[in-house]
């Protein structure tokens, strides 16, 4: 069974881990914006894009692993000024499809500053028709998350093109409410195989998608390899583990064209 990791971070990890995500049967990874700094300007965050689109495609292209790219500013990522001259960038990036999707965004401590810059983000999303990979921090969860619904709604972004992500069992109801997706990370201090297994059993695969968050942070890049191990281990069937491993994961993010093309 093949996977795909619908959020990664592939660029704070070596090239062993790459491998072995390869060989573990991941056959495509999305992989998401994101700097573990505090940003005074705009120029960081417009490296780590050229980085990303031209370095890291062809890092992951050597392991045998297909790319999509999204971008974006993460809410501990927004920089002190020059904040229109990276937003003109993801722009440019989700308009020539370099970039397919927006990502990742989204609210950490709710603060204006950060729901402004995320409906600035959404409203590009929306002009450009791309998916949005949306964070919702480890605190505050609930509340982050109602107010980032809020902010999709009022943006009028199309919540089936939305994936709210880093979500908890008990918020998966609130993205079913809106018809967005619910993402999953299975990582240390966020969900384990054995909460995700129960979720399964509980309410089917529909609009479920694993990820790893692949980072510096503890995270490991064979999660979505094992999760369906497990799945499979507890008696899932095999249509529900291949949906939430893999087959949703391509649809949002069109990974599949991904994989078909060798990009």
């Amino acid at each position: 069974m093949p996977f795909i990791d619908s959020h990664t971070h592939t660029f704070l990890r070596g090239p062993e881990d790459l491998e072995a995500m390869a060989i573990a049967g991941i056959e495509a990874v999305a992989v998401c914006a994101f700097l573990p700094v505090t940003l005074s300007g705009p120029s960081t965050l417009l490296d780590h894009f050229r980085w990303l689109d031209e370095v890291e495609r062809a890092r992951l292209a050597e392991q045998g692993l297909a790319m999509r790219l999204a971008v974006g500013v993460h809410p501990r990522c927004i920089p002190d000024t020059g904040l229109e001259i990276v937003l003109a960038k993801v722009e440019v990036l989700l308009a020539s499809r370099a970039a397919v999707a927006l990502g990742e965004v989204g609210l950490e401590t709710g603060s204006e500053r950060e729901r402004e810059v995320l409906a600035a983000q959404l409203r590009l999303a929306k002009a450009a028709g791309v998916p949005a990979i949306v964070h919702t921090p480890r605190r505050n969860k609930a509340e982050a998350l109602a107010a980032v619904i809020r902010l999709v709604e009022v943006e009028g972004l199309d919540p089936s093109r939305v994936v709210l992500d880093h979500l908890s069992p008990d918020l998966v109801a609130e993205a079913d409410r809106v018809g967005a997706w619910s993402g999953l990370t299975v990582q240390p201090g966020k969900l384990t195989p054995e909460s995700l297994s129960q979720l399964l059993f509980e309410r089917g695969p529909d609009r479920l998608i694993v990820n790893s968050d692949l980072s510096h942070a503890p995270s490991d890049p064979l999660t979505v390899a094992r999760v369906a191990r497990f799945l499979w281990r507890a008696g899932h069937p095999a249509e529900s583990i291949e949906r939430v491993t893999h087959r949703h994961a391509a649809e949002v993010l069109r990974l599949h064209e991904a994989v078909a093309d060798g990009s």
